[in-house]
């Protein structure tokens, strides 16, 4: 082999170790305002869930004591009321934890201690 050859060799190495350390250097830690706060989840598809953001890994982020709102219509006076339902009691038996694909995600809100939300969960926590 010539050494043009080698020369290739050691930096198609060098490269491959070079993007192996700048993606196992990214970290799954979430920033430091998220934690210990509840959070509001906006996916893409309009639903919003409420709890404590985790992450999970790459792809995914855990929610742990998840909440969603339910309107709730009363038909005979037309009117609508919003719930805030904890996630476990479907019929499909979840477990009260989310783990959501991160490009589902639009944004997150940490929320207020003194929020309606965040006052109704811990009421519920009770």
């Amino acid at each position: 082999m010539n050494k043009n050859h080698w020369i290739k060799i050691i930096a198609v190495i060098i490269g491959a170790v070079l993007v192996w350390s700048v993606l196992s250097s990214q970290s799954n830690d979430l920033p430091k305002e998220l934690k210990d706060k509840w959070q509001a989840v906006f996916l893409d598809d309009g639903q919003v869930y409420f709890g404590r953001l985790e992450n999970y890994n790459r792809s995914y982020v855990s929610l742990k004591n998840v909440y969603y709102l339910k309107v709730a219509s009363d038909l005979q006076t037309s009117s609508s009321n919003l719930n805030l339902i904890r996630l476990g009691g479907e019929a499909h038996g979840p477990e009260g934890e989310m783990f959501i694909n991160k490009d589902k995600v639009s944004f997150i809100e940490n929320l207020k201690n003194d929020s309606t939300v965040v006052k109704a969960i811990q009421s519920s926590l009770r």
